[in-house]
């Protein structure tokens, strides 16, 4: 018989409870299966789930990295503005300024645009200051040029009156 190969030998059992004994075993080992594969596939789920999780959280770590970089790329570019205009304004050039867009100017607390708008604000007064020193100095000169041709007619005056006095003594 070949269902006797593949049967567990119960020695001295009746062979109708060898068979149970034999079902039980394969239902037991059948559950025994099943609940490993259950296990298994628990395991399964939840390292796809994780591993979804770890997928996301890639992308959004690349995505803060990506918006780092950006940010400092752009800190770096208006770094090297600021520092060719501190250059101008330096050699002199008291006219330029920094181009801010007017979008960014209206009520932006980032610190970058508030230098740039102190950084514009010292060159004009710079630029003013020096207008009104040369308007004075022009000023100066005149009231000066005006004073020594005052001193010269009253040289010349005092010169005469000398003459003058000279002459009739």
């Amino acid at each position: 018989m070949e269902n006797e190969n593949i049967l567990i030998s119960f020695p001295g059992i009746d062979p109708d409870l060898a068979l149970i004994l034999q079902s039980v075993h394969f239902v037991l080992l059948a559950a025994m299966v099943h609940g490993t594969m259950r296990n298994i596939q628990k395991t399964l789920k939840h390292a796809r789930s994780s591993n979804i999780e770890l997928q996301a959280a890639q992308t959004s770590l690349e995505q803060r990295i990506a918006e780092q970089q950006e940010q400092r790329d752009r800190l770096q570019q208006v770094v090297e503005e600021y520092t060719d205009y501190l250059i101008e304004v330096e050699m002199g050039n008291l006219s330029i300024r920094l181009p801010i867009d007017e979008a960014e100017q209206e009520g932006s607390d980032d610190p970058l645009i508030v230098l740039g708008q102190r950084l514009n604000t010292v060159a004009s007064g710079l630029q003013n200051m020096i207008a009104q020193i040369l308007t004075s100095a022009s000023d100066l000169s005149a009231g000066a040029a005006e004073i020594l041709a005052a001193a010269s007619q009253q040289a010349v005056g005092a010169s005469e009156q000398s003459a003058a006095i000279s002459q009739t003594t």
